[in-house]
């Protein structure tokens, strides 16, 4: 606070507020959750005013500082349940309908894009949302695809690549709609989801190898469970069918160990338990030795899951559909529950990038860095 009563600074607005953010990261890794909600909520308080101040003063961080009050705003209602006075679907469309027209773009703009496409997927996944959600996912879908509409420099530029995961995202979502799994529309749009994952440059996906080949491995889930046929038609499938089984294997075996908290490795795990048990059912005899291997995987997974505080992607429901499946087999009962909508959800709703990068499941959020949070005046 300066002197004389006068008003904190943009710049001491912001440098309190991350240093909030940093004791609320703190008292969360200490499980002292009373003084983590405390220490985000001054966040929320301390980026709400620095972005009045600077939308006021035109300041060069102006949008920069919008994106950080909206990942706070977003990570303030996944971990407290609460909502606050603004959103940050609210925050960003109204940054960006300020810059949306203009022939030279902010360059942070793709990045306001890709948090508010984030945002829009944050919001499908709550539970208990009255929105709309066809017109909520429609909505993250348009603001991925703007991004890779204004950056000139397609290789280099990782917004542009986290845009794709997103795209790719939100058709894999559109594939899951209650009773649309194998839709004859969506049939093309796990193929559409995989193809943009492949235009995802190859820095990004070593710099972020969780999320780029867990929605890999979600695509080809997708794509299989889309182009199976049922346990009780037939064991047939086809070479290209048991190859998209495959490759969701092999993604979610290779990622497991990179997996960053316990709710992202619980979904890999509960994943990697069904998909094995699909193969085991459909192309081998299952015995009591490898259907006790599938079930490693799901005790795993309920262990993890005991860690957290709350379960809204439901994967506690999964492990017990898994468990289900493998008691009926057990029993020669091979009526198989796979009412399973999509690939596990991941839990985390932070990445050092982005969800975004970006978004997987319940789409990470953008917390920009050091100094890109008062710099960045150029345009694109």
């Amino acid at each position: 606070m300066g002197c004389c009563g006068s008003k904190p600074s943009v710049e001491t607005l912001v440098k309190d507020a991350q240093k909030s953010l940093s004791e609320f990261a703190a008292a969360q890794e200490a499980a002292n959750f009373e003084e983590a909600n405390r220490a985000l909520e001054r966040a929320v308080s301390q980026y709400g005013e620095a972005f009045v101040k600077a939308r006021d003063e035109h300041h060069a961080s102006y949008i920069g500082i919008s994106i950080n009050y909206a990942s706070t705003l977003d990570t303030y209602t996944s971990t407290t349940g609460k909502t606050a006075e603004h959103t940050a679907i609210v925050v960003l469309s109204g940054v960006r309908n300020e810059f949306k027209d203009q022939a030279k773009k902010p360059i942070l703009y793709p990045t306001l894009l890709n948090t508010l496409a984030t945002a829009h997927l944050n919001q499908y996944h709550e539970p208990g949302n009255a929105v709309n959600k066809n017109q909520v996912l429609k909505l993250a879908g348009t603001f991925f695809d703007e991004v890779r509409t204004v950056i000139p420099d397609a290789v280099s530029n990782s917004q542009y690549s986290r845009s794709l995961i997103g795209s790719a995202t939100v058709l894999c979502l559109e594939c899951e709609r209650p009773g649309e799994e194998k839709a004859p529309q969506h049939s093309k749009k796990s193929s559409d989801a995989i193809e943009l994952l492949g235009q995802v440059h190859v820095e990004y996906r070593e710099q972020y190898p969780f999320e780029y080949y867990r929605q890999l491995a979600t695509a080809h889930d997708m794509r299989f469970r889309q182009t199976r046929t049922t346990i009780d038609e037939s064991r047939t499938m086809s070479d290209s069918s048991l190859e998209d089984l495959a490759k969701a294997i092999e993604y979610n075996t290779t990622i497991l160990a990179s997996a960053s908290n316990a709710g992202d490795k619980a979904a890999c795990l509960i994943d990697l338990g069904n998909q094995e048990f699909e193969k085991l059912v459909r192309t081998q005899t299952p015995n009591e030795s490898n259907l006790r291997e599938v079930e490693k995987h799901m005790t795993e997974a309920e262990d993890l899951l005991q860690q957290l505080d709350s379960d809204p992607t439901n994967l506690r429901s999964l492990c017990d559909t898994l468990k289900a499946n493998i008691t009926n087999y057990r029993n020669r009962r091979p009526t198989l529950d796979y009412g399973r909508t999509m690939p596990a959800r991941r839990q985390s709703t932070t990445t050092s990038v982005t969800s975004t990068p970006r978004p997987v499941g319940k789409g990470p959020q953008t917390i920009l860095e050091g100094e890109a949070e008062v710099a960045e005046p150029g345009t694109i």
